[in-house]
């Protein structure tokens, strides 16, 4: 498995670019968010099936059904590629 950290500096257009450079569509991944507490943690893992311009969209949700948006994105580490 191949991880991507997504600097703390990033916008949400540098963090989306990054996530284009390391993943494609049809890979499995696993995304998580950039507030790891007890209280809030986000782990989702799903396949790749789009570049939305403001979120990564996760076996095809939206944000809050398993996409992300890309300025909550911590780690993207891929399992599987297509």
């Amino acid at each position: 498995m191949t991880d991507l950290t997504i600097p703390a500096d990033a916008d949400a257009n540098r963090a989306k670019a990054l996530v284009e450079e390391h993943i494609e569509i049809g890979d499995i991944v696993t995304v998580r968010d950039a507030e790891r507490t007890e209280d809030h943690q986000m782990d989702i893992t799903g396949e790749v099936t789009g570049f939305e311009p403001d979120y990564l969209e996760i076996d095809g949700n939206s944000p809050g059904e398993g996409g992300v948006r890309y300025d909550e994105i911590q780690t993207v580490g891929q399992i599987e590629s297509s």
